[in-house]
C-alpha cells in the first residue's frame, strides 16, 4: 500500500486468503475490521483455525492460548 492507513476494513471474510490478509495486517500492527458469521466466540475461533490446513492449526491453537493468557 502507498497511504499509512489507520484502520483497514476487510468485507465479510469467506475464504482463506481473505482471513490470511486480515491477519496479516494486524500482524503489521493496524486495526483490522471485518465481519464472519458466528453463533457465539467459540464458534467464531473455531471457523478462522478452520480456514487453515491441517498443519497450521496447531500453530494457530498456541496462538490462540498465548493470547488467552494475556
Amino acid at each position: 500500500m502507498r497511504e499509512a492507513p489507520d484502520v483497514i476494513l476487510i468485507g465479510e471474510i469467506r475464504e482463506r486468503d481473505s482471513m490470511k490478509h486480515a491477519i496479516a495486517c494486524v500482524e503489521t500492527g493496524h486495526l483490522c475490521i471485518s465481519t464472519l458469521h458466528a453463533n457465539n466466540a467459540n464458534q467464531t475461533m473455531d471457523r478462522i483455525i478452520n480456514f487453515f490446513p491441517e498443519d497450521a492449526k496447531r500453530q494457530l491453537l498456541l496462538i490462540n492460548f498465548e493470547i488467552g493468557r494475556e
